[in-house]
């Protein structure tokens, strides 16, 4: 795993807090202008991509006070900015898509009015459905694919789909299929949504697809239709024959 990737995954996944400041933050390092920011326990702010190319680094120090930034940073702060005045596009596009990984359906519906490409990745290669549909955001994701975010686009060669099923996401895999998600792409050296699924143990998951599969098959979409307003929880109550399946 890219060490800034494993960084960014342990400050969001273990609290961090973020503030909204009114005015836009002009990058110190870049001189650029960002409205997503990350602030060290030393409180020397700068934007995401100069952080990015710091952890780059073995020597991974602040570029102010030289105070060493190890990966398992658990204090780290993510600013927000509500000003977009003069920013880029592409920064303003790139930045939306980390946003969504914050899980702040609020910051969300702030800054979407203002995001031109809702398919942009951010400095990870991420898109904002992606970090939704891995974090379990479901209304995050719903907004997204509303207003036009591809449920198949890929992030090195896994689908949303396939993270939601193997992080145990039922009710965005419900989501992804209403909106013709590819059940049966196979994922750079993953497989299908379907092993995802089996492999975990998501037997509600795992029947869900089937389902899909089998109407998809039979043209029958009007029955997943039926099934998807339903809930049938006596049929995850146990395993049997019938998830034994062919991928």
């Amino acid at each position: 795993m890219h060490p800034f990737y494993f960084f960014i995954c342990l400050i969001i996944s273990s609290g961090t807090s973020s503030t909204i400041t009114p005015l836009n933050f002009d990058c110190p390092i870049c001189s650029d202008l960002h409205y997503v920011t990350f602030c060290p326990p030393c409180q020397h702010e700068v934007c995401a991509y100069c952080v990015k190319e710091i952890m780059k680094h073995t020597n991974r120090k602040c570029s102010f006070c030289r105070d060493p930034l190890p990966l398992m940073i658990m204090k780290y702060q993510v600013k927000l900015y509500l000003s977009l005045s003069e920013i880029r596009q592409e920064t303003i596009d790139a930045s939306f898509a980390f946003v969504c990984r914050l899980g702040d359906i609020n910051a969300v519906q702030r800054y979407l009015p203002h995001v031109q490409n809702i398919r942009a990745q951010d400095i990870l290669g991420i898109t904002g459905l992606f970090n939704a549909c891995k974090m379990g955001y479901l209304q995050i994701a719903a907004l997204l694919i509303q207003h036009g975010a591809d449920v198949n686009q890929v992030h090195i060669g896994i689908a949303p789909l396939y993270i939601s099923a193997n992080n145990g996401h039922f009710e965005i895999v419900k989501l992804l299929l209403e909106h013709n998600a590819d059940v049966m792409y196979a994922n750079a050296g993953h497989g299908t949504a379907l092993l995802a699924s089996a492999a975990k143990s998501q037997l509600k998951i795992l029947h869900l697809l089937r389902w899909y599969v089998k109407a998809k098959t039979n043209e029958h979409e009007q029955l997943f239709l039926n099934y998807l307003s339903k809930e049938h929880p006596d049929e995850f109550n146990h395993t049997n024959s019938y998830f034994t399946f062919i991928v």
